[in-house]
C-alpha cells in the first residue's frame, strides 16, 4: 500500500486511517442520529437498530459513544460489543464503580442516582450476545436508562424475541450514489489527493458493485487504487473497478458478480 500512496501522492491510507480516524456522516447516518436523539430525548427504554453488514454501524456507534448529549439530554454512555466482555463487573468498571460483589441492583441504583442529577444513561450495544441480552432485560425496567441495540439484519428476529421487544426498529441504510461519491472524494481529499483520481464512471461502478455499503465501498476503492497504480494509470476507471470486483470480490460481495 505504501507504493500506492506514493504513486497517488497521498499522505495516508484514505479509508483505513489508524492515526487519524474520521467519521463520514452520510444521509443514513444523519437521519438515524436525528431519530435516535429524539428517542433518547423522549426517554425510550429500548431502541433496536438493524443494518446489513458493513453499512457503517460500528463507526456510527463509536461516534455516538463519544457524545455527551443527545439533544438537550445530558448522557453518560456504556458501550459493548458482541465480541467483547459484557459481564456485570466489566460494565461497572466503565462507570469506574468498584464493588466486591457487583450486582444488577447496584447498577440499577447507580443509573437511578445519575438520573436524579439530570444525567441519562445510554447503553450502546454494537451487537449482543446472550449475556448482554440477559443484563439488558434485567436493567430495562430501570428509569434513567435507554438501550440502543445494534443488530445485523439476519439476527433481528432472534434478538427481538430474546428481548421481548415490540418496539419500533430503526434501520441504518446503505449509501445512495451521492453519499458514495462524497465519501470517496472526501476520503481522498483529506489525505491530499485529488477528487479526480477516481472517475465518475468508476464511482458509479463502485457504488453498484458494493451495494452502497460503506465497508465494501472502501475495500473496492482501495483495491482499484492499487491496481491502477501498478498499471501506471492516471485515473481509476470503470474497467479497473469491474476487473478487480470480478477477480477479488465475486465470492464476498453478491453484487460484485454483476457486470
Amino acid at each position: 500500500m505504501n507504493e500506492t500512496l506514493k504513486y497517488w501522492r497521498l499522505s495516508d491510507d484514505p479509508f483505513f486511517i489508524a492515526k487519524a480516524p474520521w467519521f463520514f456522516p452520510g444521509k443514513p447516518q444523519n437521519q438515524l442520529t436525528a431519530t435516535l436523539t429524539s428517542k433518547v430525548g423522549d426517554l425510550n427504554r429500548c431502541v433496536i437498530v438493524e443494518s446489513q453488514r458493513l453499512c457503517g454501524m460500528t463507526t456510527l456507534f463509536t461516534q455516538l459513544r463519544q457524545s455527551r448529549g443527545f439533544g438537550p439530554i445530558a448522557v453518560q454512555t456504556l458501550y459493548s460489543t458482541a465480541h467483547g466482555r459484557s459481564d456485570l463487573r466489566s460494565t461497572l468498571m466503565q462507570f469506574e464503580i468498584s464493588l466486591e460483589k457487583p450486582t444488577i441492583v447496584e447498577l440499577q441504583r447507580w443509573i437511578q442516582a445519575s438520573s436524579q442529577t439530570g444525567i441519562h444513561t445510554v447503553w450502546i450495544a454494537d451487537g449482543v450476545d446472550e449475556s448482554t441480552i440477559v443484563m439488558l432485560n434485567q436493567l430495562l425496567p430501570c428509569e434513567g436508562l435507554t438501550a440502543v441495540v445494534g443488530v445485523n439484519s439476519k439476527d433481528l428476529s432472534r434478538v427481538r424475541h430474546a428481548m421481548n421487544s415490540r418496539k419500533e426498529v430503526l434501520t441504518l441504510r446503505s449509501f445512495d450514489i451521492e453519499d458514495t461519491t462524497a465519501f470517496i472524494q472526501r476520503s481522498l481529499e483529506r489525505v491530499g489527493g485529488s477528487n479526480q483520481i477516481v472517475s465518475r464512471e468508476a464511482i458509479d461502478r463502485i457504488h453498484k458493485r458494493s451495494e452502497g455499503r460503506v465497508g465494501w465501498v472502501a475495500s473496492i476503492t482501495t483495491e482499484a487504487l492499487n491496481h491502477a497504480a501498478i498499471e501506471l494509470r492516471n485515473q481509476v476507471t470503470a474497467s479497473v473497478v469491474d476487473r478487480i470486483a470480478d477477480e477479488s470480490f465475486r465470492d464476498v460481495i453478491p453484487m460484485a458478480r454483476c457486470a
